[in-house]
This record gives C-alpha cells, structure tokens and sequence, in this order.
C-alpha cells in the first residue's frame, strides 16, 4: 500500500488522518525522511530494518522530455500497515 491508502484506510476506521498529515508523522517520528531524492519521502533504515516499509522503484513517462522516469516510492507493508493502524487505533484518534 502506499502512504494515501493507509490514511485511506484509517479514515475508514473513523481515524482523523489524511495523506500529508501521515507523512508529517511518519518523518517526525523517523520513519521517513524528506531528504535522501530531490525531496521525496522515503524510508528511513529505521522503518526498513523493522520490516515497516519497502521501497518500490515506479516508472512513468516524462512527456515534456519523452522518456521514462523511474523514481522510488514508499509502500507499506502488511506488517507496516497493522503497526501504524494500532499505534493510531491506541490513542483513540488519529493526528
């Protein structure tokens, strides 16, 4: 899953948290950081080595330039998404 369907997730679960809100609190807790490609959030080792998160390298296709782009992104993993849904679901709100 990506960060936006995790926060889609526990929206549905009557937790108050959207996508960026998400992300600023995975990088204030040192699960993300903004700082490693061009400003995109990706996992820190922290999150890597706890089995939270992968990186997966997406392809898209740069119109303007007319060639593929691959970049990383953030997925959650299954272990990912039960952790940080407890951790919300604990504190009886979300952000």
């Amino acid at each position: 899953w990506t960060v936006a369907e995790l926060a889609e997730s526990m929206q549905m679960r009557g937790l108050d948290i959207g996508r960026n809100r998400l992300h600023t609190w995975l990088r204030e807790h040192g699960f993300t950081d903004r700082s490693h490609w061009k400003g995109q959030n990706l996992p820190t080792r922290k999150a890597l080595d706890a089995g939270f998160m992968v990186i997966d390298y997406v392809e898209s296709w740069n119109k303007g330039r007319d060639w593929m782009i691959t970049r990383p992104s953030i997925r959650i993993t299954p272990l990912g998404r039960a952790y940080f849904t407890g951790l919300f679901v604990q504190e009886g709100r979300g952000l």
